[in-house]
Formats: structure tokens, C-alpha cells, sequence
């Protein structure tokens, strides 16, 4: 079993039935014969779409507890970064101007030797330029 690492982008375009909806449907199929792994800020990124799309009458209160209910169904690892990660997700972000955000998915790659799912253009531009692999299922 391989791993993969799962960009907010990817969950919340399945989630919000958005134009790349195909895409993501198949890179989160991937996951019976795969593990995802995610930075522990996906939590709060997850959730402020999710806030977010509610607030747009995107979703229902309803949609989003079920979706959050599903989220806890998905085999996700949650790494938990430390001060010296911190070092490099700085300099990943200062050298290729992205937010922290953006580079803390480039530095766990990086770190983990993993690849990335992202619709993200600056992190898959970055990822491709260090030689990360992209994840499309």
C-alpha cells in the first residue's frame, strides 16, 4: 500500500461538485488501495470552505455535518509538523513565494518522499520543479 498526500483542493472540489469533480472522484477512489497523509493545518482548511461554502448557500448546515462524518471514515494521517519543519516550510515558502499553507503540502512531500494530489497550480508548478510527484490517482 502507498501513500498519498491530499491537498484541501482535491477534497473540497469532490465535496463541492465543482468542474475538476471527475478528477478528484478518481484520485479519492484511490484510496482503498492507498493511505493519505495530510498536515494538520488541512483540518482548519477543510473546515473554512466548509464555513465558507454554507455562508455562500453552497452547501447546507446538514451537507456539511454528513461530509465532516465522512471525513472521519477516510484512513487520513495526520502529521504533526515540528520547529525544524517549520524552518523549511518557511524557506520553501520565502524561495518560491507561496504561503506557509501552500508549502507546508511541498515540505511534507519532501520529507515523506510522497507524492501530492493538488488542483493547486502554484503547489503543482513547485512540487514539479523539486521533483515531487503529482498524485492523479
Amino acid at each position: 500500500m502507498s501513500k498519498f498526500i491530499l491537498d484541501c483542493s482535491v477534497f473540497m472540489s469532490w465535496c463541492l461538485n465543482e468542474e475538476t469533480v471527475e478528477t478528484s472522484s478518481k484520485i479519492l477512489k484511490s484510496i482503498i488501495k492507498n493511505e493519505i497523509v495530510v498536515p494538520c493545518l488541512w483540518v482548519y482548511e477543510v473546515t473554512n470552505t466548509l464555513t465558507t461554502s454554507v455562508r455562500r448557500n453552497k452547501l447546507s448546515v446538514a451537507e456539511t455535518h454528513h461530509l465532516i462524518n465522512d471525513i472521519q471514515l477516510l484512513p487520513i494521517e495526520f502529521d504533526k509538523p515540528t520547529i525544524e519543519d517549520m524552518f523549511s516550510i518557511f524557506n520553501i515558502a520565502n524561495e518560491h513565494k507561496l504561503s506557509a499553507y501552500d508549502a507546508a503540502y511541498i515540505e511534507l512531500a519532501l520529507r515523506t518522499n510522497t507524492p501530492i494530489a493538488s488542483f493547486d497550480k502554484d503547489v503543482i508548478k513547485v512540487a514539479k520543479k523539486l521533483g515531487i510527484k503529482i498524485f492523479n490517482g
